[in-house]
C-alpha cells in the first residue's frame, strides 16, 4: 500500500481500519495508507496532511475512507 496522509493533529480517540480488517488507535505522526478507514469517536477530531499538501479535518463521529479521491491532482 502507498502512504496517502500523515496525522498532524488529533484530539480524542480515532480508530483506523486497514483493508485486512485490522484496527489500531491513531496518534500524531501516524501514517495513513491508501484505502484505510478512519472513525472518529464522540468528541474526537483528526487533521491529516494529505500527499498533495492539503489538510483534511475530520469531525467527531465520522467514518471516512481515505483514498486517492481525496487527493487533488493536476488537471491538464
Amino acid at each position: 500500500m502507498a502512504q496517502i496522509a500523515k496525522v498532524v493533529a488529533i484530539t480524542g480517540e480515532v480508530i483506523v481500519v486497514d483493508l485486512g480488517g485490522r484496527t489500531r488507535v491513531l496518534k500524531a505522526g501516524d501514517v495513513i495508507e491508501n484505502s484505510e478507514t478512519l472513525s472518529t469517536l464522540v468528541g474526537a477530531r483528526v487533521e491529516l496532511q494529505m500527499a498533495d499538501g492539503q489538510v483534511l479535518a475530520i469531525a467527531p463521529e465520522q467514518s471516512v475512507r481515505v483514498d486517492d479521491s481525496l487527493v487533488q491532482t493536476d488537471a491538464t
